[in-house]
């Protein structure tokens, strides 16, 4: 998952990558609409993004059952996929094999031994 300001071109680098090295795996670049810094002060646009993730890859999952998930985010990302984790409905099973974040924007504090009591999660790297 992408950050704001940009479009993701990393993504389609990521995915190449992915399909050349790795069997099995299927890749979901997910896309959301370019964000200002600004539109960030509105937490119903923060909340707008979070819940077309939330919708997006709760389907994507409800495909694959047995999937073994890796999310990988950058900047705002992290925090749709953070925010997706804590929302996460307690009847969800799915596995996490690891969450991947590049300059995150999850405060410090953000409780993932909370997540971790629902929600089978491996490792948290950022």
């Amino acid at each position: 998952v992408h950050g704001i300001r940009t479009k993701g071109e990393w993504q389609q680098k990521l995915e190449e990558l992915v399909e050349n090295e790795l069997e099995n795996t299927i890749l979901i670049n997910y896309k959301y609409n370019y964000l200002s810094a600004t539109s960030l002060l509105f937490s119903w646009s923060r909340d707008k993004t979070v819940d077309g993730f939330n919708s997006r890859i709760l389907f994507e999952l409800n495909k694959f059952p047995e999937a073994r998930v890796t999310f990988i985010a950058h900047s705002f990302g992290t925090y749709i996929v953070g925010m997706f984790l804590k929302l996460l409905p307690i009847n969800t099973d799915f596995t996490v094999e690891r969450v991947i974040f590049v300059n995150s924007v999850l405060k410090e504090n953000f409780d993932w031994n909370e997540i971790r009591k629902t929600t089978a999660i491996g490792s948290i790297i950022n």
